[in-house]
C-alpha cells in the first residue's frame, strides 16, 4: 500500500462507485475470442417476465459442456466498467475462467480449469483453493435487510419472500420501467403515485381471488399516466405473480414499509437458502470434482461470507461440512479416513477435521473461533472401533496420503 503508484484522476464515471481515495475494484472489458476466452454460449437480451435469456451454443463450444442454470443476470451498469489502462509495475496479466460446477465436471470444462491453474498435464504449479460458504446458501444481499428486520430468516420464510420479491423487481424494473420512463416512472409521477400503486397491487380483491388480469393493471396504471404503454407480456406476468401469491406471501407483502420496498426494488443477486439435506448434498457433490484435480492445493481458504450473504442458520452446518470434505479429500500428513457425514463423526474425529486450520481475525476484531458443532454432542457417541487391515495388507504410506494441507478461515 505504501508503494502504490500515482494513478492520476479517476475517469468521470468512476466516482459514482467510490470517493476517489483509492482504486476501485472494477470489471475490465475484454474482447472474447474463441471458446477458451469467451462463453460457451451466446446469450440474447434479458426476458424479464421469464427471468431468463435465450442461450445458443457457440460453434466452437464442446457438446458436453452444459449451459448455465441461471441466465437472468441484468445488463452491466456502464459505471462498473473501468476505462483505466493497465499500469506497468501495478498490474500483472492473469488467466481467468468462470465455470459452473456442472461445466467443470465436463471433459472440456475440467481441461480449461486445469490449464488456467497450470497443474497436471499443463504444469506442476502450486494453486490455492478458496471456498466462499455463500456458494452453498445465500441471502440476496439487498433482500437480507428486510429478511432480518421482519424475522423471515428460516429457510421456508426467506425463500418464500425471495420467490416473489425477485420476480416483482425483475418484471417492474426490467419489463415495465424501460417502456414507461417518461410517464409512470417519470421521477415526480413515480414518487407521487406510481410507487404507492405498485405497493398496493397484491392486496387488491382481484389479486386475492386470483382473477387479476393485465387489462385491470393497465387500466389502473392509466389512471396515473393515461398515455403509458407497458408491454402486455410484462403486465400478464405481473398479474400472474400477484394472483399466485399464497396467504403467507401476502402477509409478507403487507408488512413491508418504505425502506423495505427500496430493498425489494434494488438490483438482486442470487437467493437460495437450502435445507440441511440440500446443503449436505451440495457439499458432497464437490467431492468427485476435487478428487479429479491432479494435486492438492498448497493452501485452502474458507470465507464465511457472513456479511448479509450466508444465512446465520446455515453457517455452522455448512462450515463443518466443508471442513470435513476438505480433510476427507486431502487427509494431510496424519492420513487415515474420516466418515462421509457429520452425523457419523465421533469425538476423536473433530481434532482431525480441524488439524492445520487457522482461524483469522476480522479487521479490527477478535480472532474467529470454530462454529458450534451443528449436531448433538459427538462426545456422547461411543468411539469408533479401529479398522484393522487383513494380514498382508498395509495402510497407505505417508506419501500416498497427499501433501500436508494448510487451511485458513476468514
Amino acid at each position: 500500500p505504501d508503494q502504490r503508484p500515482n494513478l492520476g484522476p479517476f475517469p468521470a464515471p468512476l466516482p459514482e462507485g467510490g470517493k476517489g481515495e483509492k482504486p476501485l475494484l472494477c470489471l475490465w472489458e475484454a474482447d472474447s475470442g474463441d471458446v477458451d476466452e469467451g462463453s460457451f454460449f451466446e446469450y440474447g437480451p434479458l426476458i424479464p417476465e421469464e427471468q431468463r435469456r435465450d442461450a445458443r451454443r457457440r460453434p466452437a463450444a464442446p457438446a458436453d459442456v452444459p449451459a448455465e442454470a441461471n441466465s437472468a443476470w441484468e445488463d452491466l451498469p456502464k459505471h462498473w466498467l473501468s476505462g483505466r489502462p493497465a499500469l506497468p509495475g501495478y498490474c500483472v496479466d492473469f488467466d481467468q475462467v468462470v465455470l459452473t460446477r456442472a461445466q467443470m465436471e465436463s471433459t472440456r470444462g475440467l481441461e480449461i480449469a486445469l490449464r488456467c491453474l497450470g497443474v497436471g498435464e499443463f504444469g506442476g504449479g502450486k494453486w490455492i483453493l478458496d471456498i466462499d460458504l455463500d456458494y452453498f446458501a445465500s441471502f440476496c444481499p439487498s433482500l437480507s435487510l428486510p429478511i432480518q428486520r421482519h424475522g423471515w430468516t428460516s429457510p421456508a420464510a426467506s425463500q418464500s419472500f425471495a420467490e416473489w420479491a425477485v420476480c416483482l423487481r425483475m418484471i417492474v424494473s426490467n419489463g415495465i420501467e424501460p417502456f414507461c420512463g417518461g410517464d409512470l416512472f417519470e421521477p415526480e409521477t413515480f414518487r407521487r403515485s406510481t410507487a404507492s400503486e405498485i405497493t398496493r397491487l397484491a392486496l387488491l380483491p382481484e389479486a386475492r381471488t386470483g382473477t387479476l388480469s393485465s387489462a385491470v393493471l393497465l387500466a389502473r396504471f392509466r389512471r396515473i399516466a393515461p398515455r403509458c404503454a407497458p408491454p402486455e407480456r410484462a403486465l400478464a406476468a405481473l398479474a400472474a405473480l400477484l394472483s399466485g401469491l399464497d396467504d403467507g406471501q401476502r402477509v409478507q407483502w403487507a408488512a413491508l414499509e418504505g425502506e423495505d420496498w427500496h430493498a425489494v426494488m434494488s438490483p438482486h443477486g442470487p437467493h437460495h437458502f437450502a435445507s440441511r439435506a440440500e446443503l449436505r448434498a451440495e457439499v458432497r457433490a464437490l467431492e468427485p470434482l476435487l478428487r479429479a484435480l491432479p494435486s492438492a492445493p498448497a493452501l485452502a481458504t474458507v470465507a464465511r461470507s457472513s456479511d448479509l450473504y450466508l444465512p446465520a442458520e446455515a453457517a455452522a452446518a455448512v462450515e463443518w461440512e466443508v471442513l470435513l470434505l476438505l480433510r476427507r479429500v486431502w487427509p494431510g500428513a496424519a492420513g487415515g479416513s474420516l466418515p462421509i457425514s457429520l452425523e457419523e463423526c465421533h469425538a476423536e474425529d473433530l481434532p482431525r477435521i480441524l488439524e492445520g486450520v487457522t482461524f483469522h481475525s476480522s479487521p479490527g476484531g477478535e480472532r474467529l473461533r470454530p462454529q458450534p458443532w451443528p449436531l448433538p454432542d459427538p462426545s456422547a457417541t461411543p468411539p469408533r472401533p479401529p479398522v484393522v487391515p487383513p494380514p498382508g495388507v498395509r495402510g497407505p504410506a505417508p506419501a500416498e496420503r497427499g501433501a500436508p494441507l494448510e487451511w485458513e478461515v476468514v
